[in-house]
């Protein structure tokens, strides 16, 4: 079974600076994240579930993945998804992007 661990803004970010193996998985809808993300994030929109999980079939399972949605609630439930097909490491933000203290992205 893999690692499984909810962070704070503050340790959710020091943990990945120090990730090399560390990529960012924003689950929310590609409306949402084209709006407001955390930089170098990769969207993986959670409510496509079928396609979500295509595209975690790609994913490499060794890679240390952190999860953040809006509110917290889609990322928990896409870390279960991750941990039921065996992915090693996860990292769900706490709070999600609402409660994330640092710099974000958008497209504008």
């Amino acid at each position: 079974m893999g690692v499984r661990k909810l962070l704070d803004s503050i340790n959710f970010k020091r943990e990945l600076a120090n990730d090399k193996l560390g990529i960012i998985l924003d689950v929310r809808m590609p409306e949402e994240f084209s709006e407001e993300r955390l930089c170098d994030s990769i969207n993986c929109d959670y409510m496509q579930v079928d396609d979500f999980k295509k595209t975690l079939k790609t994913l490499d399972k060794s890679k240390h993945y952190y999860l953040y949605c809006m509110s917290g609630k889609r990322s928990a439930e896409a870390c279960d998804i991750m941990e039921k097909m065996n992915f090693d490491y996860m990292v769900d933000l706490e709070g999600g992007i609402i409660r994330y203290e640092g710099e974000l992205c958008s497209d504008n």
